[in-house]
């Protein structure tokens, strides 16, 4: 049952706060709230993760895991809060560092499921097709953005971040699939949960992207071109919590997962 809930938490605990912002705030305070709602939705994340990370023995590969993804959201929770948000260089090296930290975190997860030797659940196709389609999609998505990252470095030095950190965006992409194969090859079992959620979070951030690069004359309201970013970048967030709490509910109830988690 508390899987169950965490699962279905992040959409509505999204929702709940963007429509609260939205319907009884001033516009001229939205920016501001969505800072503040930014902060902490990115705080829980990292906690979330902690909690992961903190069940798994010191030296495991998927504390490390955890551990770098609980960094990313807590670089990402600094560079939002008002003060720090305002400073261009630390916005672009936060988001530079985030970018680094989420992929490889997730390649790591990925790595140790893999190494535990349960890989043979996936039929070796769909191992390498869907992570190859899914970097196709992420080239579509994110690629527009990166030339035009590229093409604003001989203008701003300090671009030269951005490029790095829309390759990392290409990178979290790209590891949708490997986490949903994992997810579904583990499915029926306890253990599923944090890969599913931690592929509902990854796939959330795409939809972020993918909203984010519309023209604002595409929506039909003024509260969806505010709204609908916002809740999907608060839904990514809490995924990455509810799939941190899941994975130390699920190793209470299977504590030699830790195992296959050490190398």
């Amino acid at each position: 049952m508390r899987l169950r809930l965490l699962a279905a938490a992040p959409l509505v605990l999204a929702a709940i706060l963007v429509g609260l912002i939205l319907g009884l705030s001033p516009s001229g305070e939205l920016d501001l709230l969505f800072r503040a709602e930014g902060v902490l939705v990115k705080a829980v994340a990292a906690a979330g993760c902690a909690a992961a990370a903190l069940s798994f023995a010191p030296r495991s590969r998927l504390r490390v895991a955890w551990s770098l993804m609980a960094g990313c959201y807590l670089v990402l929770a600094v560079k939002t809060t008002p003060v720090l948000g305002d400073d261009l260089v630390v916005v672009r090296v936060g988001t530079l560092l985030a970018n680094v930290l989420a992929p490889l975190g997730s390649l790591l997860m990925v790595q140790a499921w893999y190494g535990s030797g349960l890989a043979p659940a996936i039929p070796p196709v769909r191992r390498r097709v869907l992570p190859l389609l899914t970097f196709v999609g992420a080239l579509f998505v994110a690629g527009p953005g990166l030339i035009s990252r590229v093409e604003a470095v001989g203008q701003d030095p300090l671009a030269i971040l951005l490029v790095f950190s829309a390759l990392g965006d290409i990178g979290s992409m790209t590891l949708l699939a490997p986490l949903l194969l994992i997810a579904l090859a583990m499915r029926g079992g306890r253990l599923a949960w944090p890969w599913a959620l931690l592929a509902a979070g990854e796939l959330s951030w795409l939809l972020y992207d993918v909203v984010s690069s519309l023209e604002p004359d595409v929506f039909s309201s003024p509260a969806l071109v505010h709204g609908l970013p916002e809740m999907l970048r608060a839904s990514g967030c809490l995924f990455y919590a509810a799939a941190g709490f899941a994975q130390r509910f699920a190793l209470q109830a299977a504590p030699r997962y830790e195992e296959a988690g050490t190398a």
